[in-house]
């Protein structure tokens, strides 16, 4: 920001106003051969910046791996998931269609031939 002061105007005042952003991370502890949440876990209102987190002991269980989970990696998984969906759909519309057509032609020379 530029300030320009001059004999009419030699005083003046700048204000920077400053917002502290916090954010919150989110812990699931997940049984990994059923995919099931055994529990959950909040840390509200922390600082921007690096966190350690140590997993927690869970009676019966033993940790065995440890994942970030990155939304953009999620929508884009999510995102190819659909478009491998609407390709097998097409390709299986596009089957239907052909199967139908040749039934079609098979009918069709039938019928030509019981006309001979």
């Amino acid at each position: 920001m530029k300030v320009n002061l001059d004999i009419n105007n030699r005083d003046k005042t700048i204000e920077f106003h400053y917002k502290h952003t916090k954010g919150s991370i989110t812990i699931k502890y997940i049984d990994d051969e059923t995919g099931k949440i055994i529990k959950t876990e909040i840390l509200p209102n922390l600082d921007l910046g690096e966190h350690e987190i140590i997993p927690k002991h869970i009676e019966g269980y033993e940790v065995v791996n440890e994942y970030e989970v990155i939304e953009e990696e999620i929508e884009k998984e999510e995102e190819i998931d659909f478009k491998e969906d609407i390709d097998k759909e097409v390709e299986e519309e596009i089957d239907e269609s052909k199967d139908d057509r040749i039934k079609s032609i098979k009918d069709f020379i039938n019928l030509m031939e019981s006309e001979e």
